[in-house]
């Protein structure tokens, strides 16, 4: 169903018609900007939201205008956000939420006490509305699920500061940030606190070695952290190499993505070997190592043939000489 091309007064009779058995609602493009507060008024068991302004496919047709949400979208959906009871999921990737629009957002998030699941991945925040969710992590008691995934975040010390205290997040999502090195070291001495986040995402950032000095630390401290996803950043076969040590003898630790690191692969085996033990233990199954895994590159220079040395001219001239008789023959032939 495309909204746009629907009359108000059919798309109402249609939403009285569903207002009991729709539980979930995915709108993955909304280009007519329609007032979400006809959904919340007709869907009154609505638990899931997941909206998307703007188009899909439109070639040539392409117009800016078209995409985002805008002032009067997150006027109304602070409006919605504060009188609704049963939302418990709200999800708004890729609609160039800026600061300004967040603060409106966080108005209704803030009276809100029913959302415990927020996506606001693929979005502008930046720094500036790092702060602003950090002040919302701070205040709420409910809220376990948070994904800020692509949203230009360089610096986040005030999320990593709410999260000294906080007693309910239990996931966390800042893949695609460009954290530095710096930031994620703080990040990492504040969560040695915490004791309720389990699921930690700093994928495609850029993590160095003071972030994975200080993370050794926080797996030796922090019992509950099971978790970890650090794929695509810069650490060395050196960090890889202080963090296995620092790792082999917990048990916490079930999940450890490593890839894509500046790390080699015989290393990655090991830290990886070290997560499915656990992970396995947890459910009482007995562990069998698995065969490393073969490096391909290595392989083949030790299999490639040495290059052969290069003939003396004395040799070649020898074994052109018969070639060189063959034709003085075949010129005395009587046929020539």
């Amino acid at each position: 169903m495309c909204i746009r091309d629907r009359n108000p007064a059919q798309l109402i009779s249609m939403l009285k018609s569903f207002s009991d058995c729709i539980f979930t609602l995915r709108i993955s493009q909304l280009p007519s900007h329609l007032n979400i507060a006809v959904l919340f008024r007709y869907l009154r068991n609505l638990t899931s939201l997941t909206i998307t302004y703007g188009s899909k496919h439109l070639g040539t047709k392409y117009e800016r205008v078209a995409f985002g949400i805008t002032i009067n979208d997150a006027n109304s959906i602070e409006d919605c956000l504060r009188l609704t009871k049963s939302l418990l999921y709200l999800s708004m990737p890729g609609n160039m939420i800026d600061r300004e629009i967040l603060q409106r957002l966080m108005r209704g998030l803030i009276v809100n006490t029913s959302i415990t699941q927020l996506d606001l991945s693929h979005n502008l925040l930046g720094d500036v509305g790092a702060k602003r969710i950090a002040k919302f992590v701070d205040h709420s008691k409910i809220l376990t699920h948070l994904n800020l995934c692509d949203n230009n975040i360089h610096r986040c010390n005030a999320i990593s500061r709410s999260l000294k205290n906080n007693k309910t997040l239990v996931y966390l999502n800042l893949k695609h940030n460009r954290i530095d090195d710096t930031t994620g070291a703080k990040l990492c001495i504040c969560l040695q606190k915490n004791t309720k986040l389990k699921e930690l995402v700093l994928a495609a950032n850029s993590l160095r070695t003071k972030f994975c000095e200080k993370l050794c630390e926080l797996v030796k401290v922090n019992q509950v952290l099971c978790s970890l996803d650090l794929s695509c950043n810069f650490m060395q076969d050196s960090d890889g190499t202080v963090l296995l040590e620092a790792i082999k003898d917990v048990t916490h630790i079930v999940v450890l993505d490593m890839r894509y690191n500046k790390i080699k692969m015989d290393l990655l085996a090991d830290l990886q070997a070290v997560a499915n033990k656990n992970y396995v233990k947890a459910f009482g199954i007995p562990y069998v190592a698995p065969d490393k895994p073969v490096d391909l590159n290595a392989k083949r220079k030790e299999e490639a043939p040495e290059p052969s040395a290069k003939k003396e001219p004395s040799q070649v001239e020898e074994k052109k000489a018969p070639a060189k008789q063959l034709e003085k023959q075949s010129n005395t032939h009587p046929f020539y």
